[in-house]
């Protein structure tokens, strides 16, 4: 059920073939989180860790999850993600599956 709502994820990397992007859409966010860290708090933009959360589509393989966070890291210097698999796994053996190929591949 869609709740109509556009989560910047979403507009970030979401259609060709479940999985595209711009690095632009992530970094400028980014880019303001860590200013306001920065102003409001202090914080060292160096210092900041960010997480991608990742929704792949039902059409989504997984060498396009692989190929995916392979480019947030070059592109958008991202080192960390969440796979949210419950679009692309048919059940929890299979989500596993997908778990394994993808931890052996972008190590």
């Amino acid at each position: 059920m869609s709740t109509g709502r556009r989560y910047p994820e979403e507009r970030a990397w979401g259609s060709a073939g479940g999985m595209s992007g711009c690095a632009e859409c992530i970094t400028a966010p980014m880019r303001q989180i860590e200013t306001f860290a920065a102003a409001e708090f202090g914080r060292d933009p160096a210092e900041l860790d960010m997480i991608l959360r990742v929704y792949p589509r039902g059409e989504a393989t997984v060498d396009d999850i692989i190929e995916f966070l392979a480019r947030a890291e070059r592109e958008a210097g991202i080192m960390h993600a969440f796979v949210e698999l419950m679009n692309i796994a048919e059940d929890v053996d299979q989500a596993l599956e997908i778990v394994d190929r993808v931890l052996h591949q972008c190590t």
